[in-house]
């Protein structure tokens, strides 16, 4: 379950990145395909090949730029979340290893005439994958809450906090920090 909602929740955070790209004006050269071939993770590719779909024909990204580069937290996403895909493909690979082993203890080797006892049924190999992959959803979080706190810190002509009293209403700023 946890790894096909961790397919589902990488997805979502591309899309999520990209919308977010959009609200704060920020530029998609970052994403271009070439930027990525000379560096050529799997999941850093999927990662900026899933940005640019998503703001193809995006009026936002044909209008003139003021800043010359976003944030971090923008420009990084391919590398970020593609760095996820990459965990999430090595657990994927884990589990399918696992789900086609023999666990059994004792293994009975019928054409060897052997019986022998061993330590197949040890779980560390999908322990250890879904703590990977426990750091890799932690790292969308963390690079999503960096981008929120660009969108609520009234830069780029959007309101402090997203709303449009701030003060006493803190309007986005507890999403943020929480």
């Amino acid at each position: 379950w946890s790894l096909l909602k961790a397919q589902k929740l990488s997805y979502m955070a591309d899309m999520i990145g990209a919308i977010s790209l959009e609200a704060f004006d920020g530029r998609s050269e970052c994403f271009d395909e070439l930027i990525h071939i000379v560096r050529p993770h799997k999941g850093q590719l999927k990662a900026a090949e899933n940005i640019c779909d998503f703001l193809d024909g995006s009026e936002i990204q044909k209008a003139e730029k003021e800043h010359v580069q976003d944030p971090y937290s923008f420009r990084c996403i391919p590398q970020v979340h593609g760095a996820t895909k990459d965990v999430i493909n090595h657990v994927k690979s884990t589990f399918i290893t696992e789900i086609n082993s023999v666990t059994d203890n004792p293994t009975i080797f019928v054409k060897e005439d052997k019986i022998i006892s061993g330590g197949n049924f040890h779980g560390q190999p999908l322990a250890m994958a879904m703590d990977y992959l426990s750091i890799g959803l932690a790292e969308l979080g963390s690079i999503s809450e960096r981008r929120t706190y660009q969108l609520i810190s009234g830069k780029r002509g959007l309101p402090a906090f997203l709303v449009t009293e701030p003060g006493l209403n803190s309007g986005m700023m507890i999403s943020q920090y929480t």
